[in-house]
């Protein structure tokens, strides 16, 4: 196997990581194939060993599913403030085991941002009192392509973007008509969409062949599909979750792929929920503050989250 330096190591997990995203189910022959590859340091081994790296140094994740906003599941943002300071990392395990709670963050020993389907979580059980509750639409997860950049080069890249005006689109779709093999299939693979249609067979007393022609005719297509990207592997990123408002939406998505990691985006009904990585708050209020000046943000509320409650 040809050994690569730390740089190259990088261009080919993002090159690996366009790939999966543009096919999330693509296996190391049909890559090999894309890209033309033969020859020494390029075979189907190689390119599995790369893909397993990646995933293991957590500089990419494996590709989930979420599901697309429909009349019957529709997404709700909460976000909430404790009436007590008292117990916050029991409660945190309590949260992290409900199963209506799809995704939780502790934003500060008082605060929480809550995501279930259920549009009336009773909060009262975990002593949390609303301040914001909306409907989220379809997320959105820009791609980052300056993954080569130093963090601060990045976010002037980011600064000197010609943002846009526009708002995004909020669509809801139809009722969702799923089979319980369907849900099956989401439920099994949501956390892996590479996951083999053999293994899922298994878990759900099915076939391979039935599985594929559930999964690309009914699942996928009524879902999105999160991909990820961090240079310097996952944990090694601080990040912060901001609460925007601006009339500006469509140009600052556009902008977020100039950085070197994902942003995880949730339109909610009156502004966008954002998770930005970084590596210094201190550059993330720098850019805040340039981006209100430039009347880009009509005001934002952020937080440092403390932990990740599911």
């Amino acid at each position: 196997m040809v050994k690569l330096n730390q740089m190259e190591l990088l261009e080919k997990y993002h090159e690996l990581f366009t790939l999966v995203d543009e096919d999330p189910r693509i296996m190391p022959k049909g890559i090999r194939k894309k890209l033309g590859y033969s020859g020494r340091g390029k075979a189907n081994s190689t390119i599995l060993y790369h893909l397993q790296n990646m995933y293991k140094k957590e500089i990419s994740r494996e590709p989930r599913l979420t599901l697309k906003p429909f009349e019957n599941y529709q997404k709700f943002s909460y976000i909430c403030r404790r009436e007590t300071e008292k117990n916050l990392p029991s409660l945190i395990q309590r949260i992290d085991k409900d199963p209506e709670i799809t995704y939780a963050l502790c934003l500060s020993s008082s605060d929480f941002f809550l995501i279930s389907y259920n549009g009336n979580l009773p909060l009262e059980k975990y002593e949390l009192i609303l301040r914001e509750k909306a409907k989220i639409f379809t997320p959105l997860f820009p791609i980052p392509k300056n993954w080569m950049l130093p963090m601060e080069n990045a976010f002037n890249e980011f600064m000197n973007y010609p943002f846009e005006k526009g708002k995004v689109e909020r669509n809801v779709y139809g009722i969702l008509t799923w089979s319980d093999l369907d849900w099956a299939i989401f439920h099994i693979m949501r956390g892996n969409v590479r996951m083999k249609f053999a293994n899922v067979a298994r878990c759900s007393n099915s076939t391979s062949k039935t599985i594929k022609s559930h999964f690309y005719k009914h699942v996928l297509p009524n879902c999105v599909v999160i991909n990820y990207f961090f240079p310097k592997g996952f944990k090694n990123y601080k990040h912060c979750f901001l609460r925007i408002s601006s009339e500006y939406e469509v140009g600052i998505i556009n902008a977020l792929s100039l950085l070197p990691c994902t942003s995880y985006v949730y339109p909610v009904e009156n502004g966008i929920i954002l998770i930005l990585f970084h590596e210094s708050i201190e550059m993330v209020l720098k850019v805040l503050e340039k981006m209100e000046k430039m009347a880009i943000l009509d005001g934002y509320l952020m937080y440092n989250p403390l932990a990740y409650a599911r």
